[in-house]
Parts: C-alpha cells; sequence; structure tokens
C-alpha cells in the first residue's frame, strides 16, 4: 500500500524545505523565495506518513511558468509515489510552456528540455514523445 500524500506546502514546512535547499544552493534570499512561493505560487508536497518526501515550487506568469524549486528527497527517488508526484506537478502547469533556470544537474536531465535564447534558462519539452509512450505500453 502506498503511504504517498499530496499536500499542498505550509508556512510550517519552509524551514524544512529551505534546510534541504542550502545544501544545493547558496541563496541569501532562500527562505523568503520560499515563502512567496507558498503565499502566491505553486507549492506543492509529496508526503511519506507524514514526513516531507518531495516538494514542487513554481510562479505563474502570464506567458508561461518558472519551475523554481523541485525535490525529492533520495530515499523516494526512483519510486512510483515520485513518478506520481511528478505527474501532478505537470499537470498544475500544463496550460503554459515551462521553464527552469539550468543547474549542475543538467546533464542528467537535459533529454527532457530545449535551449532557448536567455543564456541558462531550458524550457521543458516533456517527458516523451506520444509515439515512445504507444511503444512502451505495447511492451
Amino acid at each position: 500500500m502506498l503511504d504517498y500524500k499530496i499536500t499542498p506546502i505550509s508556512e510550517n514546512d519552509a524551514y524544512t524545505i529551505n534546510k534541504t535547499l542550502l545544501k544545493e544552493l547558496k541563496d541569501k534570499r532562500l527562505f523568503k523565495n520560499i515563502l512567496m512561493h507558498i503565499r502566491k505560487g505553486i507549492a506543492i508536497k509529496l508526503e511519506d506518513n507524514s514526513e516531507i518526501a518531495g516538494f514542487c515550487l513554481a510562479k505563474e506568469f502570464n506567458t508561461h511558468f518558472s519551475l523554481s524549486y523541485y525535490y525529492i528527497y533520495e530515499k523516494h527517488r526512483k519510486k512510483i509515489g515520485s513518478f506520481f508526484f511528478f505527474s501532478h506537478c505537470l499537470t498544475k502547469m500544463k496550460n503554459k510552456p515551462i521553464y527552469v533556470q539550468k543547474n549542475k544537474n543538467y546533464k542528467m536531465y537535459e533529454r527532457y528540455f530545449n535551449t532557448t535564447t536567455q543564456k541558462g534558462i531550458i524550457r521543458f519539452k516533456g517527458l516523451r514523445e506520444d509515439s515512445q509512450w504507444v511503444e512502451l505500453l505495447k511492451k
């Protein structure tokens, strides 16, 4: 049985998220940015037995979404719950293009993005082409 739940991020979760992201990012405004996403953006978490297993923080603009922070804790990666969480996050942003700032992990996921004219900004193109999904489902 899956114990995962997808819920909105509360302001009480901001400290946990900040602590996690500080290991990856060195940004003095990080905590304020997290709170801003919680109050005015898309802020969703994946819970496993009441503990945060992952989170998604994004901002909506007139023409696009900016996926600011997406993180799955190591022990929850490559599990079905994390895939459903990612799919859920994408459905929240499905009506506009999604842009991301390129980071040090880019090589791991570059096949899912197109470059843009803005330096360091990449556009999410989707997980797979429709034809690839059809082939996978045939197996």
